[in-house]
C-alpha cells in the first residue's frame, strides 16, 4: 500500500482539535492492515486521554491525580494483554509478596 499527500498548513493546532483529527481518521475507512488499525486506534486513545489529563489537570497538578491517571494507564495496558516491563516487575512483586504471606499463616 502506498500513502500520499501533501501539507495543507503548519499552522499550530491544540491538543483536543488533533485528538479530533485522529479519531476522526481512525474511525474512517483507510484500507490500513489490521497491525496498523490497531496502532493508530491506541495513538486516538493516547491523544483522548492526554485531552483529559491537560482538562483534569489545568487548573491544579497533585501527585495523587498523577497517581491515579498512571494506574488506570497501566490497568488499560495490562488488560489489552501488552503490559509494560515495569507493570510486569510490579505485578510480580505482588505476587511473591501475597505467596510469602500466605506461608506465614499456614505455618502459624
Amino acid at each position: 500500500m502506498k500513502i500520499s499527500g501533501r501539507v495543507v498548513s503548519t499552522k499550530p493546532i491544540s491538543l483536543s482539535r488533533a485528538a479530533k483529527l485522529v479519531s476522526r481518521f481512525v474511525a474512517v475507512e483507510n484500507g490500513s492492515s489490521p497491525a496498523v488499525s490497531i496502532y493508530l486506534q491506541r495513538t486516538s486513545d493516547a491523544f483522548n486521554r492526554l485531552v483529559q489529563y491537560h482538562s483534569k489537570t489545568k487548573n491544579t497538578i497533585t501527585l495523587d491525580s498523577v497517581r491515579e491517571i498512571e494506574k488506570q494507564i497501566i490497568n488499560d495496558v495490562e488488560s489489552d494483554g501488552h503490559a509494560t516491563t515495569a507493570a510486569k516487575k510490579k505485578k510480580k512483586k505482588k505476587r511473591k509478596k501475597n505467596s510469602g504471606s500466605k506461608k506465614n499463616r499456614v505455618d502459624s
